[in-house]
């Protein structure tokens, strides 16, 4: 197993998990699993069970949800913040398509990528939403057609992330915008806790991203990153109060967004 970011085979050891063994890149510091398992057996991961752990009850009235749209809600108000406009909006591993729904009913035009068959049908058949059930290289889209790009804690997941930021580039309008989260591996929380850390899921998770790292990832993808902040729960009530600015200079979550645009 070579670095999914610089090609390096040097690693060391930072320990085992469920017999994954979790390493760190001696050349630039990304943490990954180096005994990757059979991508099939990956995918098996992802069945309905995996989603009924994380959602629960899908009635409208299932307080996770209402959370999610919540939540979404202010993810939207920054990234039009940052583009200056709605358009054309792709949600990479779009799950049940509740993100792609709420960008809906604010004037996107939306659609979605999700590997889940169960997933994938469930965001069709309830709100009507154009979803490719395949893996993002197989999904057939024209280039340069998006304004936004977005995975939502998708990246950690990926065998082939370089890959797939690459060719996310290519269907990226030209002043367009990436916008990916994921889990700070260098966090406070993840330090404290150490082994304990919740972020600690392989199969599941096979990368473990730094501000570093994801910087260095993107770079090499030809994409730059032109902001990062924490993402918080209840994120949009901290913003509303003033408190938000206070607590991202803190680092206090474990979980950042990264927002990033084709190299110029």
């Amino acid at each position: 197993m070579l670095c999914v970011i610089c090609g390096s085979g040097a690693f060391h050891l930072q320990f085992e998990k469920d017999t994954y063994r979790i390493e760190k890149c001696s050349l630039c510091d990304l943490v990954q699993v180096t005994n990757i398992p059979p991508i099939q057996k990956i995918e098996e991961c992802y069945d309905k069970g995996f989603f009924e752990t994380y959602y629960g009850d899908l009635s409208s009235n299932n307080r996770k949800q209402r959370y999610e749209y919540l939540n979404f809600g202010n993810k939207l108000d920054q990234i039009e913040k940052r583009l200056g406009r709605r358009g054309r909006l792709l949600d990479v591993g779009c799950s049940f398509g509740f993100f792609l729904d709420a960008a809906r009913q604010r004037g996107w035009s939306v659609a979605g990528v999700e590997l889940s068959g169960y997933a994938a049908a469930y965001a069709r058949q309830k709100f009507g939403l154009t979803v490719i059930n395949k893996p993002i290289l197989d999904a057939k889209l024209d280039k340069k057609s998006f304004d936004v790009i977005t995975m939502w804690y998708v990246i950690e997941h990926l065998p082939n992330p370089k890959e797939v930021l690459e060719h996310l580039r290519n269907l990226l309008k030209d002043d367009g915008m990436v916008v990916v989260s994921t889990a700070n591996v260098e966090s406070y929380r993840a330090r404290i806790e150490g082994r304990r850390w919740r972020m600690w899921i392989p199969p599941e998770h096979l990368l473990y991203f730094s501000p570093t790292t994801v910087k260095t990832l993107f770079y090499r993808c030809h994409l730059d990153v032109i902001h990062r902040e924490a993402a918080l729960p209840y994120e949009r009530h901290f913003r509303k109060v003033g408190l938000y600015a206070w607590l991202n200079k803190l680092g206090v979550s474990d979980n950042i967004v990264y927002y990033a645009r084709k190299e110029k």
